[in-house]
């Protein structure tokens, strides 16, 4: 079986992601086997049956189609490196929709785990404890349908956790970065996202949850319903608040639940449509969003303090060069860009 490492390398393959370099190493990868390129080219399958222009994620759906297509033989090599390719104005759009099929790889990666554990003897490993993990890359988001009616958005460089099937109580998942729930109204069985610091449980809403490790809070806010958030630290006393539509808390790290403060909802979902918004937010966390978003590198040459001076702003322009423009200016400062490495410097003639 492939390593950790090497899994990730195959997902950039089979999805055209790859540099030159990790390109030889994968199909190095794939020479010293015949089972490894086998694998790889029915990865690659499950690839090529998605569309381009479908953003919602089946994972049963693609697996069936998967099982149908193998059956009526693998696909030519020249339809297999050779796709259609997007005008270069509309692919950044393209890898982000696309990016739900390129985390069926991951899902497929688990499916392949979890059959051989079965045909291995484990079923006293039971089926609801058998977790997914779904995680995008930089640059990329993902959407996830659940059996329930669930429906969650992904942001970029952010992982989802969840079990085959949800059974018991509750229907809990664990999320690292950011995602919107659309969850599917069930009385009997709450809906539960752990984070690293807050849990949230609803019974049927619409919520959007930040929770990236790089982050000293943990963000929500409600669209529609309500949501109790708590804190998620061990050694302390729980911490909880309930949210209505339109309201807003933090678990801030050492400190817990902020006050609860009425937002503009839709501005703190502009993400889902490409746009950002950032409220009082300082420097630093807005170059990491963007760094996200765009699978960029930002850097700084220029004393530390810049990066805590708190700025806000609404994009709803996806073009990076427009948003750059905007921090240039704010800064006071000029910024070069090579390829995916940018960096914000003060001229020199500046005071």
């Amino acid at each position: 079986m492939p390593t950790a490492d090497m899994w990730r390398l195959i997902q950039r393959y089979v999805t055209d992601r790859c540099s030159v370099s990790e390109e030889r190493k994968v199909e190095r990868w794939m020479e010293e086997d015949p089972a490894n390129r086998k694998l790889v080219e029915e990865l690659e399958q499950i690839w090529s049956l998605t569309p381009e222009e479908d953003f919602e994620m089946s994972v049963q759906d693609a697996w069936d189609r998967f099982r149908i297509r193998e059956m009526r033989g693998p696909l030519s090599n020249k339809k297999k490196r050779n796709r259609t390719r997007t005008s270069s104005g509309s692919r950044r759009m393209v890898t982000m929709f696309r990016a739900a099929a390129a985390i069926l790889l991951m899902v497929f990666v688990g499916f392949f785990s979890w059959q051989y554990l079965a045909d291995q003897g484990t079923e006293e490993q039971t089926y609801q404890e058998q977790k997914q993990n779904i995680e995008t890359q930089k640059g990329e988001k993902a959407q996830i349908s659940f059996s329930d009616g669930t429906v969650v958005t992904l942001n970029a460089a952010s992982s989802l956790r969840y079990p085959k099937q949800f059974k018991g109580s509750k229907r809990e998942v664990y999320l690292t970065g950011e995602a919107y729930f659309e969850v599917a109204s069930n009385a009997d069985k709450s809906f539960v996202v752990h984070t690293s610091r807050a849990d949230v449980e609803v019974l049927g809403t619409k919520f959007n949850v930040r929770a990236w490790k790089e982050d000293a809070a943990v963000d929500v806010g409600v669209r529609e319903g309500k949501v109790a958030v708590s804190t998620a630290e061990n050694g302390r006393q729980r911490d909880r608040v309930l949210l209505g539509r339109g309201q807003f808390t933090s678990v801030i790290e050492g400190e817990g639940i902020s006050d609860v403060r009425n937002i503009d909802v839709d501005k703190h979902l502009l993400w889902l449509n490409g746009g950002m918004y950032f409220d009082n937010v300082p420097f630093k966390q807005v170059f990491l969003q963007i760094e996200r978003k765009f699978d960029v590198h930002i850097s700084v040459s220029a004393t530390e303090s810049i990066l805590e001076v708190p700025f806000t702003s609404t994009f709803r322009d996806r073009e990076l060069s427009k948003i750059l423009q905007v921090l240039s200016a704010s800064m006071k400062m000029e910024y070069r860009r090579e390829g995916n490495e940018i960096e914000f410097y003060r001229p020199k003639n500046s005071n």
